[in-house]
């Protein structure tokens, strides 16, 4: 059972986590020029390979498997992309065409970036002044706290002429320091009109934990560090991903259901929407588990990473792709008009899901009840 109090009060625990969000905002400005963000940049591909398609394909038929390649794209890592990701092996031909057209126009896209390089730094250098500006001008005590351990992209995926999504550099040290963040941004947010919340844009929610709780000296070296040389020095730091239980974690949200607990006061667009889906759920469809296997963990641990690498992790409101290698675990549910209240008690509700991953015996019995209901469930299909 979650308990706000005891997660508030549970210094031991809180005190290791590192907390960062990302904030979408929204504004009707027509001067924020907006370069393609990756969002941006995947819209294009999708477009592009349509045209080339089209007459060929079933477009109905394959469009989410087409959304599910772009989502596994690696955009910085060439080699890994064309070298790993576009290989047409698949048994179905439609999908090793889709494979190979995809193949061209990314290939065009990795040689473009190569000769107008110079000239996208500058675009985005002009843009990211105005949109800093605008941060800086509506959200000035959050902007002159926080304007060192932040940087600004531009965001396709919300409505608006121009809206932004706020970033971090680094993380925030402890609960605290989290909650202390947020309420500061709400502070100013809320007696501005220029930047807007609304269904489409979002509060997402980044949590790690560290081995032990880190000095404030410690701290203060590590954020006068160059933001590189922070983030692979605190990497050695954290808990290890064979240490938490991913299935406890997935099956304590228990996400499948628009009244569960994750989604009180959420936006009811964000209520398994196609960047919050049920993984869960998502498993429970999936026709070729081996029931045979159900008697440990370890198999659906290894079903839940293959959907990871199969949708995306994006795809999923408990989105734990980036754990074995930036080491937190990513919470996409939360979307709508929000409050410092609201974003509390989100934050609250995930420390406790950490926790539950992280400390095998926390509500162990609790979780044995739910798994036994989900093997159940599974062996009735």
């Amino acid at each position: 059972m979650f308990n706000k109090q005891e997660i508030l009060e549970y210094s031991q625990f809180n005190e290791r986590l590192t907390v960062s969000f990302e904030f979408e905002l929204s504004s009707e400005d027509n001067k924020a020029i907006m370069s393609i963000n990756h969002e941006g940049i995947l819209k294009r591909f999708k477009t592009k390979l349509i045209k080339l398609i089209t007459g060929h394909i079933n477009l109905e038929k394959y469009d989410k498997f087409i959304d599910r390649l772009l989502n596994r794209l690696d955009l910085v890592n060439e080699d890994k992309t064309l070298d790993k990701i576009l290989v047409s092996n698949y048994k179905d031909e439609k999908r090793n065409i889709i494979v190979d057209q995809l193949y061209l126009i990314i290939s065009d896209y990795f040689e473009m970036n190569e000769d107008e390089e110079d000239y996208q730094k500058q675009l985005n250098e002009r843009d990211f002044v105005y949109a800093e500006d605008r941060v800086k001008e509506h959200l000035p005590n959050f902007y002159e706290r926080y304007k060192d351990e932040l940087k600004y992209e531009f965001d396709f995926t919300v409505t608006g002429s121009g809206n932004i999504e706020i970033i971090p550099k680094l993380y925030n040290f402890g609960l605290i320091a989290g909650l202390d963040m947020l309420e500061l941004f709400f502070k100013d947010f809320e007696k501005q009109t220029y930047w807007s919340m609304n269904s489409s844009s979002s509060i997402h929610i980044n949590l790690g934990v560290l081995e032990r709780k880190f000095t404030d000296l410690e701290i203060s070296k590590i954020k006068n560090m160059d933001g590189d040389k922070a983030y692979k020095y605190l990497l050695s730091f954290f808990t290890s991903r064979k240490d938490y239980n991913i299935l406890k974690g997935a099956m304590m949200i228990d996400d499948r259901s628009e009244s569960s607990y994750v989604y009180k006061d959420i936006d009811p667009d964000r209520i398994n929407s196609k960047f919050t889906n049920s993984i869960i759920k998502t498993l429970i469809k999936n026709k070729k588990l081996n029931l045979d296997k159900l008697n440990g963990t370890e198999y659906l641990i290894s079903e839940l990473d293959k959907l990871i690498k199969k949708h995306g992790g994006k795809a999923f409101g408990f989105n734990f792709e980036y754990l074995n290698i930036k080491k937190y675990i990513e919470f996409r549910y939360i979307g709508g008009i929000l409050s410092f209240d609201i974003m509390k008690e989100k934050l609250l509700y995930f420390c406790y899901i950490m926790r539950l991953m992280i400390e095998k015996e926390y509500q162990d019995s609790e979780y044995k009840s739910k798994y036994q209901e989900f093997i159940n469930e599974l062996q009735k299909k």
